[in-house]
């Protein structure tokens, strides 16, 4: 009885070994692929700038402020109604 839980043991352990080895090799394959997407996007030029991230977040602190209803709602709400803010705001400067 002793060699055949030894021996289950053993089988369990090199099981174990081979889902943590595919498991690895699948985490270096998605962060080989995230790290190849944002070089072409940098490639690109699709990445914003912290610049207009500053001023995005600048926008939305304004944003805020101005529009007191918008901290009561959801994010996705929220973010649409940024999104409309915006627009509304590019047009009267234009």
């Amino acid at each position: 009885m002793a060699v055949l839980s030894g021996f289950l043991g053993l089988v369990v352990t090199v099981l174990w070994l081979m889902i943590g080895w595919r498991a690895m090799r699948a985490h270096e394959r998605l962060a080989e692929s995230a790290h190849l997407a944002v070089h072409a996007l940098r490639k690109t030029g699709g990445s914003r700038s912290s610049r207009d991230d500053n001023k995005i977040r600048e926008l939305y602190s304004v944003f805020i402020e101005e529009v007191q209803e918008a901290k009561d709602i959801p994010f996705p709400e929220r973010q649409e109604m940024f999104k409309t803010w915006m627009a509304e705001r590019e047009r009267g400067n234009a």
